[in-house]
């Protein structure tokens, strides 16, 4: 059977309490890891915005970096991200 254990993660500025399964806490330990690098990221690059549009930019961001099998042209992703951003504000 599977072992189960409880993490604390914190994104932005909040504490979520969740289980896991004890092999893929270093998993989503690095995962939440790397959110709050993206939210750093966008808050810094595109300041004044509130909490919701930095989540969504991160979202759209992981997503885009994680299509299979398909060669990324960074600078493609930083135009999408950016007309996304004037959408936004």
């Amino acid at each position: 059977m599977d072992k189960q254990v409880v993490i604390n993660l914190k994104l932005y500025n909040r504490q979520y309490k969740i289980k896991v399964q004890a092999e893929e806490e270093a998993f989503v330990r690095k995962q939440a890891e790397e959110i709050n690098n993206y939210i750093t990221d966008f808050q810094q690059k595109y300041r004044g915005r509130d909490i919701q549009d930095y989540l969504a930019l991160t979202m759209i961001a992981r997503i885009t970096a994680t299509k299979p099998n398909e060669h990324q042209d960074v600078s493609a992703i930083i135009d999408e991200l950016n007309k996304i951003s004037n959408l936004i504000g």
